[in-house]
């Protein structure tokens, strides 16, 4: 890495296999995690993403939820959900999200400094 320079890494669709993916991922100073991070957004799910998170050396850590995370918006009608995710998912599970930044309807401003 060059220094005055900044580094995105952008992933998605790691469906609860980012501690596997992990020595793949490259170093840099954001990371952004594009969504499907779970396959049903259950509780457990989210922690196990969430404790794999801090493992990563990226000084800045950005999560999307995807379609997978099921229950994320707060508002959603879980009476529509399709079959498959039917009774699944974790109401507001963002809040279990501790070492990242999670985004909805919002925006982030990184400040990183050179030394």
């Amino acid at each position: 890495m060059k220094p005055n320079f900044v580094r995105f890494v952008c992933i998605s669709d790691t469906h609860e296999r980012l501690n596997e993916l992990c020595p793949r991922i490259p170093d840099g100073d954001v990371l952004i995690h594009c969504g499907d991070f779970t396959n049903d957004g259950e509780k457990w799910q989210i922690l196990k993403f969430n404790k794999e998170l801090q493992t990563l050396p990226h000084k800045y850590k950005i999560v999307i939820a995807g379609n997978h995370e099921s229950g994320f918006e707060g508002n959603e009608i879980w009476t529509l959900r399709n079959l498959k995710r039917n009774g699944k998912g974790t109401d507001k599970g963002y809040k279990f999200l501790t070492n990242c930044i999670y985004l909805y309807d919002t925006s982030v401003t990184v400040i990183l400094l050179s030394y």
